[in-house]
């Protein structure tokens, strides 16, 4: 274990306004490695994270990622973030965004890290069973990942615990649209209706003027 007076020294890093993000890193990573009761040579929070995760499946426990130290590059942000509170508290002003915030839609959210969770192959052998929505018991979620297709049932598109789908609107509210081939339908189809109408007209005048002429005729035969 680390000296108290050790841990006061990383502590006083974190209140100078002057302090580089090298030294928030070398001192809040000693710091962090004495919470989790590592060896006092111990200077790699990687190495150590490995070495509790071997230690707990060898004595055939049951691994809870989250409390597993975190990696050092998750790690790096989080002490990143931890200096910009303490600076703000004191009365500094930094730019949040050099110290492990990032802004999204106006909105400041924590980079949580750089780096994947484990590599790639790694994650491909994780999937759950669930066949239900996949709340809180979902293996995957428990450690923090996202459904993905090995998953057994929902194959990462049909829970609670999947992607968010990216729906892009292509409709452009400045530009009005008009599919021009119903307009072309509905002005032919009124002039087929105007010719028809036309035609019955004239039928009817015909009509009209053939029933003059027999009554004509017939008036003239009777005189």
């Amino acid at each position: 274990m680390f000296e108290k007076q050790d841990l006061v020294q990383c502590a006083e890093v974190f209140k100078n306004s002057n302090s580089t993000q090298q030294e928030i890193i070398t001192n809040g990573i000693q710091f962090l490695l004495s919470m989790y009761k590592a060896p006092k040579k111990t200077t790699c929070l990687d190495k150590y994270r490995y070495a509790c995760f071997v230690k707990n499946t060898k004595n055939k426990k049951q691994v809870q990622l989250a409390c597993l130290p975190p990696t050092s590059v998750a790690a790096h942000q989080h002490l990143f973030r931890v200096y910009y509170q303490v600076q703000v508290w004191l009365g500094y002003q930094l730019d949040p965004k050099d110290w492990g915030w990032k802004l999204v839609d106006n909105t400041l959210e924590p980079i949580q890290t750089l780096l994947p969770p484990a590599p790639e192959k790694l994650l491909n052998t994780i999937f759950c069973n669930c066949k239900k929505g996949c709340s809180a018991k979902c293996g995957c979620k428990k450690v923090g990942l996202l459904c993905s297709l090995a998953c057994t049932h929902c194959q990462g598109q049909s829970c609670s615990n999947a992607e968010l789908p990216i729906v892009e609107d292509s409709f452009d509210t400045n530009e009005e649209t008009c599919d021009t081939s119903l307009l072309t339908q509905f002005s032919y189809t009124q002039d087929e209706e105007n010719e028809q109408d036309e035609d019955h007209e004239d039928k009817e005048e015909e009509e009209d003027e053939e029933d003059q002429e027999e009554v004509s005729e017939g008036y003239d035969s009777d005189e």
